[in-house]
């Protein structure tokens, strides 16, 4: 997974109109947590490093929260502090993004408490920044051994998967807890099921069922014979009799060979096609862990031909009892299908649900910023992100994105906040953006104080980006631009939506068009701008052609910086 390019308002100011379709409309979304904010934090703080990691997660997919990336990385941390390793791959994750507050130093150092807990995405992770990084982040030799070790643990722990599947039903051999080691001989230890883990069987009694033909006891059998618990190893043997079971029907036989095959192991060399073959079976007989297996072949076209409907169909199966390795699966692929909402609403609950392997990868996915967030598009989420790292130019940008209501929902006093925090860290461009956000809310005042400051301050250069102009006085984008863009003229919301900018824009026009006649050369060249692109149907083309370029002329006198282009370019005569 590859890190966000750090970008700039030019940048994205390139890029936003084949953007705009998925930012016009953004999607509601509505989540399980019916918990206020403040509810949420007192849960987090009386629960467990779990609860407080989790809150972090809320924080950085919008779950019941306002999306916030700054407070998510303090949830993580006092988790990540208490030793929780899926905080801290969530913490290194979000410190290893690009950005001017990127600190891959502190994401290593986070990677490497965690890896040393066995966690394998963080192993992963940690790889991947020591093979790609520079200076001292750059270890070729320590990141091959942290990708040895977790291929390593990935192998162990899918081959404890076929023997814990291998082990359903054995409780019907357990040796209850109080009974003496003296009377029962031969005994297998430390035996997990899906069911109940540590269990205790009597090896003689499964033996005497296996030689009546139980098919439960030859596989439960079979994962002692091939572990070596209690009895003397013999893959062969082990082998026959999962085959015997398997052939015979028995649905966690046929899962525990499928899985075999697929990893290749002892008698069960790696075949693909199998693999497929066995899980199949035992899918179609219900066996949970199967069928996510299976709906994985089907996706990747592993061993099978790909079909992603029999895949999802499998999926909702799971995700109905709350599998949360179900549940993050179909989320990544409704996300991969455009479907956010849907997406959003399968990744929280895999969440609330997952246990240390799903949150990692969920913490790794929204640490890079790769996956959705409630209410934001994922150009919205991008911008947001760099935002709320301090980079001037995204904080401009988040401003024009409530102000506008593209892709979040539209809201002043957030676009006021990263107006004015664009403006007190450097950006100047953001006093005319927000001088029309002023006009838009009747604090004229207010506006005539930002426009006087363009002019004397000289902070006017937001004026050469003529596309986003253009696009700010819009009722919609421009269809012919964005052919993918869906017919929403009978959408009650996309009505309502063009009826508000159609207001907005009203009244930002006639607020222009007064000062424009008033001298302002600030209004005037934006108005006569307006006029000349046909959004303004107030005045002829060639009166706002001439006041365009007469208003151009006086702010060149004043200063060229930001219309260095235009000064340059403007007719003779002007």
């Amino acid at each position: 997974m590859e890190p966000l390019k750090k970008i700039s308002v030019k940048q994205q100011l390139k890029t936003i109109a084949c953007s705009v379709a998925c930012l016009l409309l953004p999607v509601t979304i509505a989540f399980a947590s019916d918990l206020s904010e403040k509810a949420l934090i007192e849960k987090a703080q009386a629960g467990t490093a779990r609860d407080r990691m989790r809150l972090g997660l809320r924080y950085a997919m919008g779950d019941g929260v306002k999306a916030d990336d700054i407070t998510a990385q303090k949830w993580f941390l006092q988790s990540a502090e208490e030793g929780y390793a899926p905080a801290q791959v969530g913490l290194a994750s979000m410190k290893a993004f690009e950005s001017d507050v990127q600190d891959v130093p502190g994401a290593i150092d986070w990677l490497r408490k965690a890896a040393q807990q066995d966690n394998i995405q963080a192993q992963t992770e940690l790889a991947r920044l020591l093979q790609s990084g520079t200076g001292a982040a750059n270890n070729p030799e320590e990141a091959e051994a942290w990708q040895k070790k977790a291929e390593e643990l990935t192998q162990r722990e899918q081959l404890g998967w076929a023997w814990k599947l291998a082990a359903s039903g054995c409780e019907a051999w357990q040796i209850p807890s109080d009974t003496s080691h003296d009377v029962v001989k031969r005994q297998a230890h430390n035996v997990d099921s899906p069911l109940h883990t540590g269990l205790t069987l009597n090896i003689s009694k499964i033996g005497y069922a296996v030689e009546a033909g139980n098919n439960t006891a030859k596989t439960v059998g079979a994962m002692l014979l091939a572990t070596g618990n209690g009895i003397k190893a013999d893959q062969k043997l082990a082998g026959e009799w999962l085959r015997d079971a398997a052939k015979s029907g028995h649905a966690p036989a046929q899962a525990a060979i499928g899985q075999l095959y697929r990893i290749g192991w002892g008698p069960f060399e790696k075949n693909d096609q199998a693999a497929a073959g066995w899980m199949k079976l035992a899918a179609e007989q219900g066996v949970q862990e199967a069928q996510i297996q299976y709906a994985k072949m089907l996706s990747s076209g592993h061993g099978t031909g790909v079909d992603k409907a029999q895949a999802e169909a499998l999926l909702e199966k799971a995700c109905a009892s709350n599998n949360s390795q179900a549940l993050m699966m179909l989320g990544l692929e409704k996300l991969s299908q455009d479907k956010r909402a849907e997406s959003i609403t399968l990744l929280s609950r895999a969440a609330d649900y997952g246990d240390e392997h799903v949150l990692s990868v969920l913490s790794v996915l929204y640490g890079w910023g790769t996956a959705p967030v409630g209410n934001e598009s994922a150009k919205m989420t991008e911008v947001r992100r760099y935002a709320q790292r301090e980079d001037a130019d995204a904080q401009l940008m988040l401003g024009l994105f409530y102000a506008e209501g593209w892709g979040t929902p539209h809201n002043i006093d957030e676009s006021k906040t990263w107006y004015s925090t664009a403006i007190s860290h450097g950006n100047s461009d953001a006093v005319l953006p927000l001088l029309l956000l002023q006009v838009e809310a009747g604090q004229v005042k207010d506006a005539d104080r930002s426009l006087a400051s363009t002019v004397k301050q000289k902070t006017f250069g937001f004026l050469h980006e003529k596309e986003m102009l253009k696009m700010m006085f819009e009722e919609t984008a421009p269809s012919s631009e964005i052919p993918e863009m869906r017919d929403t003229s009978s959408d009650e919301a996309a009505l309502a939506y063009r009826a508000w900018r159609r207001e907005k824009i009203t009244r930002q026009l006639q607020y222009l068009s007064q000062h424009a006649q008033s001298g302002n050369p600030v209004a005037g060249y934006l108005y006569g701008m307006l006029v000349m692109e046909g959004v303004e149907p107030a005045m002829d083309k060639a009166s706002g052609e001439a006041l365009m370029w007469t208003s151009l002329a006086k702010l060149c006198a004043l200063s060229s910086k930001g219309l260095e282009k235009e000064c340059a370019s403007r007719p003779t005569g002007h």
